[in-house]
């Protein structure tokens, strides 16, 4: 995928300005200037595409192939009308810049018709962790699951980024620590 210097610029790579005309905030973005909204376009698509990039190269994944293609083959079928009924792209945006995103997805538990949604991804770029973008997001997802009626939300945490500081976030916010997740390295079937 290629992608034009407009768009790169739209990822936030760099803590913005101020929210009043310059002054210094520490880098850090205020909770009245972060806009959370789903996204709407390819162009948005190709922005979440791109910071799921600098996520993964900072995760435990990294030794992973990135397949922007196979995301974005994703994302197309999360922007039709069927798809946004059970898709979630969500984006926080401070001035035009991406700084953070959940991607989620609702459905009905293997035992039961009752639904329920997980965030695949929840991602705050690093020079923006500690801003209002995680909280808000989090509202966010909250809203959107709301919506469809479901009963539980899940964050899967399985990075290996920040996990003390994601689960004392999620615990202030509420929510309960339910288990673990065990890796197996299995080597490369190359």
């Amino acid at each position: 995928m290629s992608m034009d210097a407009q768009t790169a610029a739209r990822i936030a790579t760099q803590p913005p300005p101020g929210p009043k005309g310059g002054e210094d905030d520490g880098g850090k973005t205020r909770g009245r200037n972060v806009a959370i909204r789903l996204a709407a376009d390819m162009r948005d698509v190709e922005c979440m595409i791109e910071l799921g990039r600098v996520a993964h190269r900072e995760s435990r994944f990294a030794d992973l192939e990135y397949a922007p293609d196979k995301l974005m083959q994703s994302a197309l079928g999360a922007m039709t009308e069927e798809g946004r009924k059970r898709m979630c792209l969500l984006m926080a945006e401070y001035r035009g810049d991406l700084l953070g995103m959940i991607v989620a997805t609702v459905g009905s538990h293997w035992f039961s018709s009752e639904l329920g949604a997980s965030a695949m991804v929840y991602y705050v770029h690093p020079d923006h962790r500690g801003s209002m973008a995680a909280i808000k997001l989090l509202h966010g997802f909250r809203r959107w699951a709301q919506n469809r009626r479901v009963r539980r939300i899940n964050i899967n945490v399985t990075s290996g980024v920040g996990m003390a500081r994601t689960d004392k976030l999620m615990r202030r916010l509420g929510f309960e620590f339910t288990g673990g997740n065990y890796v197996l390295e299995m080597g490369s079937l190359r």
